[in-house]
């Protein structure tokens, strides 16, 4: 059991010190630390409580650390009810967390949305035929793709020229443009996308923005739900 233990710490500490990992595969990094670090935990504790012990005093302990243990994860789990039912939902569900809804009257197809724990809405995009995580920023004028990313999907990075000024949330960078074959939510698909290719190191996360949104035929907020109608 204290190999599971120490192995669930390493995966945890794993995703915190390489988030484009656990990005790839459609989940957030802290949501997946948190999960690896609270079993931890229950092995561990389990391991304490199941070894044997002769002295009284070494099992009046582990009593005394298991009703506090158990006293700790309920409150926990009780204070962060809404997060966790979140978190239970994702795992349950397309780790994308990205619905395709076909109105069958008119035929329309759209894309719906979840936000995640973090408050972004993350989808998974078909970029040139190739799949990555891009977070939805109504703010950025241009779809923006992460160095990595855009290597990902066949772009020749070495090529690029960074010419154009943005402004990221670790400051001010330079992007270089490019023109993306097909861009695809979903159902929802457009080709002849206008993009940009941020620097190495200066974007987390790619942002699907307006030259792709401003195509849509409308897209509407309505509480933890972003719906994209094509």
């Amino acid at each position: 059991m204290l190999v599971w233990f120490l192995l669930l710490l390493i995966a945890g500490f794993g995703v915190l010190l390489r988030p484009d990992l656990s990005r790839s595969a459609g989940l957030d990094p802290t949501d997946i630390a948190m999960l690896a670090g609270g079993l931890g935990l229950i092995v561990l504790i389990g391991l304490l409580m199941g070894r044997p012990s002769r002295s009284p005093w070494t099992r009046a302990l582990r009593q005394v650390i298991g009703v506090g243990a158990l006293t700790l994860a309920v409150g926990t789990s009780w204070s962060h009810r809404d997060e966790l039912a979140q978190l239970a939902r994702k795992f349950a569900t397309d780790p994308s967390g990205t619905d395709v809804i076909e109105n069958q009257q008119t035929g329309e197809r759209s894309v719906r949305i979840r936000r995640r724990t973090n408050g972004h809405f993350v989808a998974k995009v078909q970029v040139n035929g190739a799949p990555i995580l891009m977070m939805v920023d109504t703010g950025a004028t241009s779809v923006v793709l992460r160095h990595t990313d855009a290597k990902q999907i066949g772009i020749d990075v070495g090529r690029l020229k960074f010419t154009v000024p943005v402004r990221t949330a670790n400051g001010p960078a330079y992007a270089a443009p490019v023109r993306l074959k097909g861009l695809a939510v979903g159902s929802v698909r457009f080709e002849q996308i206008e993009a940009l290719v941020a620097q190495p190191g200066t974007l987390d996360q790619s942002l699907l923005g307006m030259s792709f949104l401003s195509r849509l035929r409308s897209y509407e907020f309505t509480g933890d739900l972003l719906t994209l109608r094509g």
